[in-house]
């Protein structure tokens, strides 16, 4: 297993060790993915209306989003509740939970204009202000921070955490903060470049290397630790968000 260590970070494991082959070889895989816009709003909206659908209803409730002028605050405050549930039907199931999710930090943008720029303040502060945000998790706080307040921070989903430790290989004790500092130790400096990376990895983890492996398609395979070692699928029990 190929073990490196990167300069003041932690040990990194397996082929997570080359994160620039890995981050290559899903890009050439699934040619260009688009990422969320970088403002806090906007990129709320969007990552509400990419769960748990594809990417083609994802697209058709943004642009009709777009259509009806309702990316800002005040603009889908104003869109009529007819108008607004047709468009989050475009996304797919889970229509109470994206109509509440929208419809209560909607409220909460409106009622602090300043919000946004606290989210793209410094990280202590945005880290509080993301917390004031209703029905966001912890890793949906850190995806916020990522591409919506250009913060290099990982967000570290289930779905990545099983795609990176069946890569590298488990650690003994896998934790998600342990996880982020190697997802952190090894992907681009650069914020923009960090935010597409984390963008494929989360991409691959939910198209490809899902909890019944693709992995006879999969890019990754000829480094992959999980291929090397036959494993059967896995879980990876104990690696949790929360």
């Amino acid at each position: 297993m190929t073990v490196a260590r990167a300069v003041g970070g932690p040990v990194v494991r397996g082929a997570v060790a080359d994160a620039a082959w890995v981050v290559a070889s899903l890009e050439r895989f699934y040619g260009a993915l688009a990422l969320p816009p970088p403002d806090p709003f906007r990129a709320y909206v969007w990552d509400v209306l990419s769960v748990q659908t594809t990417v083609a209803r994802r697209d058709a409730a943004w642009q009709a989003l777009q259509r009806a002028r309702a990316l800002t605050p005040d603009g889908l405050w104003r869109v009529p509740r007819r108008t607004f549930d047709e468009i989050v039907a475009h996304a797919g199931p889970y229509h109470e939970q994206r109509s509440a999710a929208l419809l209560a930090t909607v409220e909460r943008f409106r009622r602090d204009p300043a919000l946004p720029v606290r989210l793209r303040g410094p990280i202590r502060v945005a880290r509080r202000a993301a917390a004031t945000l209703p029905r966001v998790g912890v890793d949906g706080a850190h995806r916020l921070l990522l591409f919506g307040g250009g913060h290099r921070i990982a967000p570290i989903h289930p779905e990545a955490a099983r795609f990176w430790l069946r890569l590298a290989g488990p650690p003994a004790l896998p934790h998600p903060r342990r996880l982020r500092r190697e997802f952190e130790a090894v992907l681009p400096r650069e914020v923009g470049d960090f935010a597409r990376a984390v963008t494929y990895l989360r991409h691959h983890a939910a198209q490809t290397c899902t909890n019944e492996p693709h992995c006879g398609v999969c890019p990754l395979r000829a480094r992959c630790a999980r291929v090397g070692l036959s494993a059967p699928p896995d879980a990876t029990p104990g690696v949790s968000v929360e």
